[in-house]
């Protein structure tokens, strides 16, 4: 038996219609929605947007260096520029939002919290130096390509360590 017939068949004993009226007061008014946009929430999950900031660092690190090494200078200081402004930005989050939480629960990380900002203040200020002479440099000499992939090595490990030490330490203060 068809569904279609197994249904009508039923219907049929029950003594109703397939198209049976609904009456007028059962129907549902749909509720008025406000046509506004909804704004689009900032993310809440510091760890989520901390882990995000890393892969675009990240991202941005081998833009540069990939772009040194074709020789398109141009590019590695436009990106070289970016990665400052989006550097910049993640160690203010950092330091007002994550470094203070983890202080206040944990004091015995203190010191290897101060470590990592120290270092992370010397990467910037060696960054700004590195920058301002490719900015002098036409096409930048080798020297200058060695000191950012090595500051860059040095960022990747400060990323790593929060990654794998730092965040599930805050994240089971929760």
């Amino acid at each position: 038996m068809k569904l279609l017939s197994a249904l009508e068949a039923i219907t049929a004993r029950l003594g109703m219609s397939r198209k049976a009226a609904v009456p007028e007061s059962v129907i549902r008014q749909e509720p008025t929605i406000d046509a506004a946009p909804l704004e689009p929430e900032p993310e809440t999950d510091l760890i989520a947007r901390l882990s995000r900031d890393h892969g675009q660092l990240r991202k941005v690190m081998n833009n540069i260096l990939n772009s040194a090494r074709e020789q398109k200078f141009d590019i590695a200081r436009k990106e070289l520029v970016r990665f400052q402004a989006l550097l910049a930005r993640h160690l203010t989050t950092e330091n007002r939002d994550f470094y203070p939480q983890l202080k206040e629960h944990l004091p015995e990380y203190t010191g290897n919290i101060q470590r990592c900002q120290a270092d992370l203040h010397g990467i910037t200020t060696e960054l700004r130096l590195v920058g301002e002479i490719g900015e002098k440099e036409p096409q930048w000499r080798s020297p200058t390509t060695a000191a950012l992939r090595r500051l860059f090595e040095r960022v990747d490990e400060r990323l790593t360590y929060e990654e794998n030490s730092l965040f599930p330490v805050y994240c089971a203060i929760g």
